[in-house]
């Protein structure tokens, strides 16, 4: 807490006035903590730490941003083709995905139904949500997040309208030649978001927040994930899953068995059913390569 607080605290402090004084950074930032870790309501927060819930609903916000803000090295999309050879290599090595630069996908982050949006939010499950599309790389952290679409969105619309998206066609990630996302290194991708609901607890249930809030905190709860995983600061460990090559079963990761997250959901199926011809011939290649050159011993164990 005290390494977080050195990068946050200039940033969340005010000055005491003639009519009162100010919470210190401390206090916010603990006060903040507890919020994600645990997603306690204001009127708990406000009897557990003497400060009151107006106070708490004010500067909540600004903490988000402050840590986001203070951890955005952690966070930052890789800027040059070395910084990307790592994770295609860590890709490779790790998961036998060849050219990966990154797993994508996405989760529904369920709210309070926000006054006068009408249908935007509103999810074919029957929620309010908005929506986190997330590039996570070969060891979980989260390279790329795209926070704020409307929960009524699939998520072919969601990439369409994406930054990502963007970043891909005017060619600004500086990717090398050959790189690809997958959007079927699924277990990549599930374990990150798994272990985020897991360590931040404020996602298992609707959260109250205005939408604009909730995209503060969540680029907040993002950035502390990976500031976490690479700085290996966490004493609790949150196994991810694992694969038993000798019996051919998936051992679950810790964080799956916890009781059911009801406010993170997995995005709808998919509008577009006939996939274009440049992704089918992708899908090809990567075909012939899983049973060809990239094929490992224990694979055709694991389907049988």
């Amino acid at each position: 807490m005290r390494l977080l607080m050195s990068l946050v605290e200039n940033k969340i402090m005010k000055c005491d006035t003639i009519m009162r004084n100010a919470l210190s950074p401390e206090l916010k930032l603990e006060i903040i903590m507890r919020y994600l870790a645990i997603g306690d309501s204001y009127k708990s927060l406000q009897y557990l730490y003497r400060v009151s819930a107006s106070s708490i609903c004010s500067f909540l916000p600004a903490v988000f941003d402050a840590i986001y803000e203070g951890l955005i090295e952690y966070i930052q999309v890789p800027k040059n083709e070395n910084e990307w050879k790592k994770i295609i290599n860590g890709f490779n090595s790790l998961w036998n995905f060849l050219n990966c630069f990154g797993a994508i996908d996405g989760k529904h982050i369920m709210i309070q139904c926000p006054p006068n949006t009408g249908s935007n939010y509103y999810n074919y499950k029957g929620s309010f949500n908005i929506v986190l599309l997330a590039l996570v790389d070969h060891n979980y952290n989260f390279e790329c997040i795209d926070i704020g679409n409307y929960g009524s969105n699939d998520d072919a619309g969601i990439f369409e309208k994406s930054n990502l998206k963007k970043a891909l066609e005017e060619n600004m990630l500086k990717l090398p030649d050959g790189a690809v996302m997958h959007c079927r290194a699924k277990r990549i991708v599930e374990n990150s978001f798994g272990i985020l609901a897991n360590r931040f607890r404020v996602f298992r249930k609707p959260i109250s927040l205005a939408p604009e809030t909730v995209v503060k905190l969540v680029k907040a709860a993002c950035s502390l994930h990976n500031w976490i995983r690479k700085t290996g600061l966490s004493q609790h460990s949150i196994s991810v899953d694992i694969e038993n090559l000798e019996s051919g079963r998936l051992i679950p990761g810790s964080w799956r068995n916890e009781e059911g997250s009801s406010g993170f959901r997995g995005l709808g199926p998919p509008t577009q059913q006939n996939p274009l011809t440049e992704a089918r011939k992708k899908r090809d290649s990567f075909a012939e390569y899983f049973v060809g050159e990239g094929e490992v011993s224990w694979q055709n164990r694991m389907i049988e």
